[in-house]
């Protein structure tokens, strides 16, 4: 078995003002602990759960907890596995925590 992750969990998880916030933890504990096999999710959805973190709840913490979320789930029993389809989001995720505001996304994050 297996699941593939998408935005609204990563963003409801982090916003605990969220009505299906306490949902949206259970679930990713189970994920985490393997209860769902092995979970996916891709760089768009990283991108895209960053982004709309920041614009939903204005805040710039807000938004890098989402990043370090999804980052971080792949050291659990669970194994989060990345489906990327670009290359873009490795390369670019260092600046983007320092200058987020002014773009959309972090995918049309330019590089200089």
């Amino acid at each position: 078995m297996s699941v593939f992750i998408d935005t609204d969990v990563f963003v409801t998880y982090i916003n605990k003002r969220d009505s299906n916030h306490d949902m949206a933890v259970d679930l990713l504990e189970d994920i985490m602990k393997g209860k769902y096999g092995v979970s996916y999710t891709s760089d768009y959805i990283f991108d895209e759960a960053v982004t709309y973190s920041l614009i939903k709840t204005k805040d710039v913490r807000k938004a890098l907890d989402v990043g370090r979320l999804i980052l971080g789930m792949e050291s659990f029993q669970g194994s989060l596995t990345f489906c990327l389809w670009t290359g873009v989001y490795s390369v670019k995720r260092g600046k983007f925590s320092s200058s987020m505001i002014d773009s959309v996304s972090l995918t049309a994050h330019p590089l200089h």
